[in-house]
């Protein structure tokens, strides 16, 4: 049955733009200036009732007690630190999967989930329903090592089991602040719209992920393709897999993308390292 919304009549949060500066809003010292409005702007989800009503008394006790008001910006200050903080790296988003990977099994479906809520507005700032689009986040390779656009990696999409999209899908890789890159000219995106990608006899698919303006080493007898190469930046990066429409084996877990396998320049990097601590 086809759907329609008015998005002319959404009713937005309440001056959330007005520090001019993102984030502000919501940072640990003005977080309790914001919370009334909030809590009288968006109705509270089934069950949330004794949530909303611990809240708001809260609320009426620092407006009585200035001092509690301090302890209170300190416990959010805390809380930013040790647990909101960690949550914008992707390995921490989600549900972990084989490979280092991890996955979303409730998007924009999250309930009384606050810590995932928190963790994809923190991360990727908001997603669609779980049926509607599969996600899957990268930081680590195949060993647990950091992704970092100065080496090479490779990630194989064996024959027969490419993205399971009944839409189409996209691997994109991003920087340390999960912006596309700015300073690797280059492809940022490949993905099953994508009609140059080249594919091996085989039918397998191999995406590269490397420095920018570097054609790759190719002593492990892999063609490296310009057409299936992501260009990253020096420093951290991550990589993103969505599938739009998903199939069934995503949905249901049966289907899990390959390990990212370091190219041949990080093996030599990480071998020299132990070499060098030996």
């Amino acid at each position: 049955t086809m759907q329609s919304r008015d998005w002319s009549r959404l009713r937005w949060f309440p001056r959330l733009s007005a520090a001019g500066r993102r984030g502000r809003a919501v940072a640990p010292e003005n977080f309790f200036e914001a919370l009334p409005a909030l809590l009288d702007e968006v109705p509270p989800l089934p069950g949330e009732e004794r949530l909303y009503a611990r809240l708001e008394r809260l609320v009426r006790e620092i407006e009585r007690e200035p001092d509690l008001a301090v302890v209170a910006i300190e416990a959010a200050a805390e809380a930013e630190r040790e647990v909101v903080a960690p949550l914008f790296e992707f390995r921490n988003v989600g549900r972990p999967l084989p490979g280092h990977w991890t996955t979303l099994v409730n998007g924009a479906a999250f309930g009384t989930d606050y810590l995932t809520r928190t963790a994809v507005a923190k991360s990727n700032v908001f997603v669609n329903r779980h049926r509607e689009t599969k996600y899957y986040y990268q930081d680590l390779d195949a060993a647990g090592v950091r992704l970092d656009g100065s080496h090479e990696y490779r990630i194989t999409f064996p024959a027969g089991a490419l993205p399971p999209a009944r839409g189409f899908w996209s691997l994109t890789v991003y920087d340390a602040a999960h912006g596309l890159p700015q300073d690797a000219p280059g492809r940022h995106s490949v993905g099953s719209k994508d009609a140059d990608l080249v594919y091996e006899a085989d039918g397998s698919l191999t995406v590269v992920v490397g420095p920018a303006g570097v054609d790759g080493d190719t002593s492990s007898g892999h063609a490296l393709r310009r057409e299936n190469r992501l260009s990253a930046p020096p420093g951290p990066i991550s990589l993103y897999l969505r599938l739009y429409w998903p199939a069934p084996d995503a949905l249901d877990g049966s289907w899990i993308p390959p390990a990212v396998q370091p190219g041949p320049t990080r093996v030599a990097s990480l071998l020299h390292k132990k070499r060098d601590a030996g």
